[in-house]
């Protein structure tokens, strides 16, 4: 089988560049598993109580600014916070869900794909059958899912003009437990 660093190096996929994102007061010893994967709306709050959010704006700001991107959040609230976040700090960015309509989900995604918009933060929506390749950011939801984890990383990954690498703002140390930098996660 193929894997995704065969992809890599064969030129069909550009690679990734991970940075972690430092936040200090993130206290994740209370966000409990639920299936297998961390409680979306604990990890919510942890984010919220740490002001993820700002951190987040700082670490794009500083590594990833001007770059079209999809960021992935663990629930309504925090991806709202998030996107105004981005917005305080004079960037386009928005929030969609499950909840969003159609036609405002289509205007936000021509938007993005025109440069209009700067920022999609999103819950549960991008993570799979989105082709948006001029993405050239992800910030991850933490995950224990290897799954999960690849697909928000292959949402930057697609070939675009110009587009010669990824970066993945990493802001809950998803990169140090699935080891984005030696890929070795993404090839399964």
């Amino acid at each position: 089988t193929v894997g995704l660093i065969d992809l890599i190096r064969q030129g069909y996929l550009v690679p990734p560049r991970g940075i972690r994102v430092r936040i200090d007061d993130l206290d994740l010893r209370k966000v409990r598993r639920v299936a297998g994967d961390l409680n979306a709306g604990q990890l919510g709050v942890a984010m919220s109580a740490a002001m993820a959010p700002q951190r987040i704006v700082e670490a794009w700001e500083e590594h990833a600014k001007g770059r079209p991107t999809i960021a992935f959040l663990p629930t309504v609230a925090v991806s709202i916070e998030q996107a105004e976040a981005f917005c305080a700090a004079g960037y386009r960015a928005v929030h969609l869900d499950g909840t969003t309509s159609d036609d405002v989900r289509d205007r936000a995604l021509d938007d993005f794909r025109s440069g209009r918009i700067d920022v999609l933060c999103n819950v549960n929506l991008f993570g799979e059958g989105t082709d948006l390749p001029m993405c050239s950011c992800v910030i991850l939801r933490m995950t224990s899912s290897r799954v999960v984890y690849q697909q928000q990383v292959g949402r930057g990954l697609r070939l675009h003009p110009g587009k010669t690498n990824c970066i993945i703002l990493d802001p809950a140390g998803v990169t140090g437990r699935h080891k984005l930098a030696t890929l070795a996660s993404l090839d399964g």
